[in-house]
């Protein structure tokens, strides 16, 4: 089960058209992004004020003088704690954390019985989604794996049964894509495979 990030990006529309004030540091994150040996730093605030709790994703690079520029601050990287707002049911889905590993950045989403994550490395000024990986059990004996490889362009699925202890399907895909994917608000357009 893929999920496309466009749908995400669309479902984010609704959530900026409030005024909002990101009055809670949830996390802060250091490490080298932009492969320029200086510490960059992310920090993810949330909206405690809004029935969306939205996310706010700022993205800083170190300078020769330790001084840190904003380089991307926006709404739309991780999907809000409330997607329908806080009179819905929660669907199992949340944001969990960003890394920052061997220079790539990171997000991960819990799942009801799974995780995603989506990898992100930069290049030529932008954030270029390089990688999706998927993971998720049916609850009754399965677990299902995907992984997109944008620079290869590869998907790879596999279904191994625990109860079995074994691999049940194992697949490879070619992708074609026209242009390279980037995270809608980390400058270009949302993630799109066929």
């Amino acid at each position: 089960m893929i999920v496309i990030l466009s749908f995400i990006l669309s479902e984010q529309d609704a959530y900026s058209q409030e005024t909002s004030i990101f009055d809670l540091l949830i996390l802060e994150r250091t490490g080298d992004l932009n492969n320029d040996s200086f510490a960059d730093l992310i920090l993810v605030k949330q909206d405690t004020l809004s029935e969306f709790k939205p996310f706010l994703l700022e993205i800083f690079f170190g300078t020769r003088s330790g001084e840190k520029k904003l380089i991307l601050q926006t709404e739309k990287a991780i999907i809000p704690e409330f997607p329908d707002g806080k009179s819905t049911l929660l669907n199992g889905e949340g944001f969990l954390d960003i890394l920052i590993q061997s220079k790539k950045l990171i997000i991960s989403y819990e799942l009801l019985r799974g995780h995603k994550e989506y990898f992100y490395k930069f290049e030529k000024n932008k954030f270029k989604l390089i990688e999706y990986n998927f993971v998720e059990s049916d609850g009754r004996g399965k677990i299902y794996y995907e992984n997109i490889d944008f620079n290869e362009l590869l998907r790879r699925t596999k279904v191994f049964s625990y109860q079995e202890d074994k691999i049940i399907t194992s697949n490879e895909f070619k992708l074609i894509l026209d242009q390279p994917q980037y995270l809608e608000d980390l400058n270009m357009v949302p993630e799109r495979h066929n």
